[in-house]
């Protein structure tokens, strides 16, 4: 994870992300994240973290077409939205900030209105959780920024 997370600042990354369409394979591991280890979680974080590094990278991350993984519909939004909240919601402060900084990242990118009123809502409640755990002021700046 730690080798995809550098991976993904690269701008070619579209490519690997590209290969991955049929199995979904990355994403189906995301989706997964409440039952990973911690520092999997972690890595997890750091990688589609590092995925808004370029547009197309980002905007994979986004896509709303759905797919199915373990009898579940999903879509990359939505494993991209789980993730972020499930971080954000951490009581481990390293994946707090990884969550905040993902939360930034998701909010603040350009996007269909469609696809972020999708995930909006979801968001804004984890955002509004994290606020009455009093974060540190980077963790609190990056989630009100969001």
């Amino acid at each position: 994870l730690r080798c995809l997370a550098a991976g993904a600042l690269r701008d070619d990354v579209a490519l690997l992300l590209h290969q991955d369409r049929r199995e979904h394979a990355l994403l189906a591991y995301a989706q997964r994240v409440e039952r990973l280890p911690a520092d999997e979680q972690l890595a997890l974080a750091h990688f589609i973290c590092n995925l808004f590094e370029n547009t197309s990278s980002s905007e994979w991350l986004l896509y709303i077409s759905e797919w199915e993984a373990d009898g579940q519909t999903l879509s990359n939004i939505r494993v991209t939205t789980k993730v972020c909240v499930h971080c954000v919601l951490s009581e481990a402060g390293e994946l707090r900030d990884a969550g905040t900084a993902l939360l930034y990242n998701v909010a603040t990118k350009e996007v269909k209105t469609v696809v972020f009123d999708e995930v909006s809502v979801e968001l804004c409640m984890a955002a509004l959780q994290l606020l009455a755990w009093a974060p540190g002021e980077a963790a609190l700046w990056r989630a009100l920024a969001a």
